[in-house]
Parts: C-alpha cells; structure tokens; sequence
C-alpha cells in the first residue's frame, strides 16, 4: 500500500539518515504494522538524523526521536507503545484471546527489553567509540551477552514458525530487532532465526542466505519521502490461511528436544533447511 498523503494516520520519519541506516530507523517498524493490516497513512518528514529538531517536534518527542504517530487528537511516541495501539485495531496483530494477547504483549516487551537493548549497546560502541583505545575491549565484554540472548530465542523459537502460535506484534518487534540491530555474523550461528526474520520480512533465502525480493529493495536516498511505503510486507493474509500451522512443542517435547541436542543429535541440522517460504 503507497502512502497516501491524506489519510489520517501520520507517521514522522527522518528526512536524510547515514547510508548505513537507511531502512533501519525504527519508524519503518511502525509502517510494516501498518501496511500488515492496510491501514494508510502519511509521512511527516522532520530534518536529519542527529540534526536539530524542532520545538514542535520536541513537543510531541521529548527526547527528540522518531517516529511520533497522530491519528486524530491522539499523539503518541516509543514505537512500543504506537504498535501496542495499533495492534489494538486489528486482531492479526494482537490476538482477542485473553491469554493468547497477553503473551503476544509480553514477546513484544521482550524484544524491546531483552534483545534490543544487547544489539544497541554493541551498535552505539561501534559507531561512536570509534578511535577510542577501549572499544575494542568494551565490544568484548557487550558481545557474549547479545550471542546469550540470541541463543537463548533461538532454543526458544526451535522449530516453531511465530513466537507463538500465529504472527503477532511480538513477532513483529523481535523481528525488526533482529533484522536492524543484530551483526549478521552473530545471527548466522542460528539458522532458525535467519528463517524467521526471512519469513516476517518477505524475503528469500533463509538460512542459506537470504536475498531481498526485486520489489522490496531497502530504501535509498530517492526513498527517502511521502511516496513510498515499507521496504518489505510479510506474506499475503491469503497466503497466511493457506499455510500449515506449525503447533507450540509441549513442554516435554522442548526437553527432549533440549537433551538431544545436548547428546549431539536432535533437529539442529534440519532447522538449517528451514525455508522462509
């Protein structure tokens, strides 16, 4: 779905970002909601990355960030919060079940919580400790706890297709975590979770390594404006139905699993041939 400049959703992003954070920005995780559940919206450009912001921007982020999201007399910002009320709108984001809802709430928090913060952490010594005699060292120490992390999901996901038993805003989240934040060379050490990011953004490849789609190409300097939509949408809510769910292993089964793999056996070579189609 285009943006569309008169709907009444409005996303702010930035005008200009660093080549190497172009589709990376967390108001592409709010669009990708968007888009997931055909909801227009515009774009509201607010200057460069980095940049002075201004005080009506500063009004409605305080920390001078984006996205911000306005529906109506509605402003809101933390792009967690914009996709909780999002998800609000439509079930294929957030479950109506009591339970199933809570734990789709609960992934979400985790991504921002659990995983984000690790990947952040390695991202900001890299990029601004540039130069400095301790980055290196530091990096050291950041890094075995990012690969905890993500070994830790990985046991998790297994060989499950969702986080749960259905795409949710939990698997959004944690997706664009992985996808934006995760060094490729800590993600490739688990093959389930190169076939779920690949599932959740459309793209081919997988575990074997993934190629974008020629229709959902990372966005560039002449995307950078109100006339393009999210880089890439999950698969089709028709194609969704048509697709086998992939039940939640029992308790039991997941420790089997676990002291097979402890043994040298169990479904780790096959979670490589996972296919994100």
């Amino acid at each position: 779905m285009p943006v569309d400049p008169t709907a009444g959703i409005e996303v702010t992003a930035y005008q200009w970002v660093p080549e190497m954070a172009r589709g990376y920005v967390k108001d592409m995780r709010v669009r990708w909601a968007l888009e997931e559940i055909g909801l227009p919206y515009r774009v509201r450009l607010i200057g460069g990355a980095g940049g002075e912001k201004s005080p009506e921007h500063m009004a409605d982020q305080p920390f001078g960030q984006v996205p911000v999201y306005r529906e109506g007399d509605l402003t809101l910002f933390e792009s967690g919060a914009i996709l909780l009320h999002i998800g609000q709108k439509d079930e294929r984001l957030l479950p109506r079940d009591t339970n199933a809802r809570a734990r789709a709430i609960g992934w979400a928090f985790a991504a921002l919580n659990s995983v984000e913060p690790f990947a952040q952490t390695l991202f900001i010594m890299g990029l601004f400790a540039e130069g400095k005699a301790w980055r290196s060292e530091a990096q050291d120490v950041a890094r075995p706890l990012l690969t905890m992390r993500l070994a830790q999901l990985s046991q998790r996901l297994d060989e499950s297709e969702w986080l749960e038993e259905r795409f949710t805003i939990g698997d959004l989240l944690m997706i664009d975590v992985l996808r934006a934040g995760v060094p490729p060379e800590l993600l490739a050490p688990h093959p389930n979770l190169m076939a779920y990011v690949a599932r959740g953004t459309g793209l081919q490849g997988g575990a074997g390594g993934a190629t974008r789609r020629p229709d959902r190409g990372r966005i560039g300097p002449e995307r950078q404006g109100e006339t393009r939509r999210c880089p890439f949408r999950r698969i089709s809510t028709r194609s969704r139905r048509r697709r086998a769910r992939t039940p939640r292993p029992s308790a039991n089964m997941r420790n089997r699993r676990a002291g097979a793999r402890a043994a040298g056996s169990g479904p780790a070579s096959r979670r490589a041939t996972l296919s994100p189609t």
